[in-house]
């Protein structure tokens, strides 16, 4: 009798566990290039090197350098630190230089904007060695309130062009960054964004979306997904407080799908801030993605 009841019990957990298994096997999920942006503030990289090394244990895809100056960077030693990680570069992150320096590339000093175009070349430079992209996103800069819009924007294009042509000669990406209107007044929405490129007109420049700026700013999601899909170059992903995505409300699931479903093959990047740290952070997007049923590809 007893060894019978053990036979019956050990039989109920095997049916259990099927069910659980084939309950999981039915269960969606979708696989990302997922990678994070990591702020570069030390020269010899070695704060880049630690969290590279906290991407790859997180089986995170790629690395995105936030670059104050590229021209204090040595290619080569960044290239080996992502390579013996088992990751890649998904863009060069530019902000700091208007954050920190004050240079844009709509000022209205001529010797700003050219220091501004200058460091961008620069970064452009070490993409090229790097075999990645480049983000534009506050180094737009701030339109002043008695700048008249249409002179403002006339310069950012020209800048831009002028980065576009230097980014075309080296066969690199620029990735310009619809941001929302708390944070700057220039091309906050998508469509806004994909005009001044569309104005522009170079296949060197491509549009960069942000989950956090398109929750304030688009009426909605997915119907500017669907707009801009010919020209998205990279996408970036950041819940409503600013911070690790699954914590606020945006639904990620169905806008990776829906990404998926336009033919979006980039990365998709975790830009938040990184308080109190890197590991913190990306065990925390790592444990929200996964609950979403979002996981992330390696090599």
């Amino acid at each position: 009798m007893e060894i019978c009841l053990q036979l019956a019990v050990t039989g109920h957990v095997i049916d259990f566990v099927r069910k659980v298994e084939t309950i999981m096997d039915s269960v969606e999920h979708i696989r990302i290039k997922l990678s994070m942006t990591v702020p570069n503030n030390d020269p010899h990289l070695d704060d880049l090197r630690e969290a590279a090394t906290v991407l790859r244990d997180h089986h995170f895809w790629g690395i995105e350098p936030d670059i104050r100056d590229s021209r204090k960077i040595d290619a080569r030693k960044l290239a080996a630190i992502v390579s013996d990680n088992g990751l890649h570069i998904s863009a060069l992150a530019t902000g700091r230089g208007f954050a920190l320096d004050g240079l844009s590339l709509s000022d209205q000093n001529p010797s700003v904007r050219q220091k501004a175009i200058d460091l961008l070349q620069g970064h452009i430079d070490l993409a090229c060695q790097l075999q990645t992209n480049v983000i534009i996103g506050l180094m737009r800069g701030i339109r002043d309130e008695t700048d008249p819009p249409d002179d403002c924007m006339k310069r950012l294009a020209d800048s831009l062009r002028i980065c576009a042509r230097y980014a075309a000669q080296r066969d690199c990406q620029i990735f310009f960054e619809a941001i929302n209107h708390n944070e700057t007044n220039i091309a906050n929405t998508a469509s806004q964004a994909a005009s001044l490129i569309g104005v522009v007109d170079s296949p060197a420049v491509q549009l960069l979306l942000d989950t956090y700026h398109m929750d304030i700013e688009e009426s909605s999601i997915f119907e500017s997904l669907q707009a801009q899909a010919p020209i998205l170059g990279h996408f970036h992903l950041a819940d409503r407080n600013r911070c690790v995505p699954g914590t606020a409300g945006i639904g990620f699931f169905p806008i990776v799908k829906t990404l998926q479903a336009l033919d979006y093959q980039g990365a998709m990047n975790i830009e938040i801030p990184l308080e109190p740290d890197v590991r913190t952070c990306a065990q925390q997007v790592i444990q929200h993605l996964n609950t979403m049923g979002i996981y992330s590809i390696r090599r």
